[in-house]
């Protein structure tokens, strides 16, 4: 009787501790998940033998369909994305804490240069040429969270503190967003390297347009709370981006829609990535208004994360 009780709880303190790290270690979370998502793409024993056990990895993505009721499949791919994208909450959760401080990030000097539309801020301590880019696409205000347009932002600064290489630009039309992204990913540098594009309301329609025009632009996208009749038909079977599809459920019922539309469409016509493209209708921060920041950084998070396994690989 001690013997099993005392493998009991040796089982028990294992799973505790394994819990704990990925909840609060973000590079062993992040590596757990692409193992089991290696796992399960080559189909190897362990998944075969082992799927069972329930990891969130392994969880099957919702089916979309016209006749799928709305509340159901926002209830589905929610959940759907939440569990396979739980191992990036040590990530965001640093990134939001850090946002919420106010205060900028560790970079010691910053580089800016002009693309079009906007900026790229580089570190000065980081070799041409070898960073990752964010970019985020702004209306003609240009406003980012912590600074206007054409100073460092708190965001741009914590970016840079992660190794990536962080664009501003403002854009009016699709054309123009392939235009600065053409520009970032080599077609003005030495070498190309891995985009990730982060997009919101009117920005985030543009984004898609862009996307479904040319995905091979784009390595991740993360399109937040688009609010316009975003034209489904123009996604055709392609090889599309990892992409992370958001809204808020105090949105309205359109934007909600176009989001889960967005997300469902994409996976089943991508012929790349499938398994890497959620959606998300999270509740707001209390009356906070749009950059939410939980939403927002779990955006950050997730083109962060997607870069870095790219630039490991």
């Amino acid at each position: 009787m001690k013997l099993l009780i005392g493998i009991f709880f040796s089982c028990f303190a294992l799973w505790f501790c394994e819990q704990a790290s990925f909840r609060f270690w973000g590079k062993y979370a992040s590596l757990k998940n692409q193992i089991l998502v290696l796992c399960q793409f080559d189909n190897n024993w362990f998944y075969r033998y082992g799927s069972w056990i329930p990891l969130d990895a392994w969880s099957g993505s919702p089916v979309f369909s016209p006749e799928t009721d709305p509340l159901s499949l926002e209830q589905t791919e929610s959940e759907y994305s939440k569990n396979a994208l739980s191992y990036l909450r040590p990530f965001r959760d640093e990134l939001y804490d850090s946002f919420w401080t106010g205060e900028k990030g560790l970079a010691d000097s910053v580089v800016k240069l002009p693309i079009p539309g906007g900026f790229l801020f580089r570190s000065s301590s980081a070799s041409n040429g070898n960073g990752h880019i964010i970019l985020t696409l702004t209306g003609p205000s240009g406003l980012s969270m912590g600074g206007d347009f054409n100073e460092l932002s708190i965001e741009s600064s914590r970016l840079l503190d992660h190794g990536v290489d962080c664009a501003l630009a403002s854009v009016n039309n699709f054309a123009e967003v392939l235009d600065v992204v053409d520009f970032l990913v080599g077609s003005e540098f030495d070498d190309i390297r891995a985009i990730g594009v982060c997009a919101y309301g009117e920005q985030a329609d543009l984004l898609a347009l862009a996307m479904a025009h040319s995905p091979q632009l784009f390595d991740a996208v993360a399109l937040l709370s688009p609010i316009g009749d975003v034209p489904i038909d123009r996604l055709q079977s392609a090889g599309y981006p990892a992409a992370l599809f958001a809204a808020r459920t105090s949105d309205e019922e359109s934007i909600k829609l176009n989001a889960l539309l967005l997300a469902g469409t994409c996976r089943r016509l991508s012929t790349s990535n499938r398994s890497s493209i959620y959606c998300i209708i999270a509740p707001p921060m209390c009356q906070e208004s749009f950059s939410d920041l939980k939403l927002k950084t779990l955006a950050y998070a997730f083109l962060i994360d997607f870069l870095s396994s790219r630039r490991s690989h």
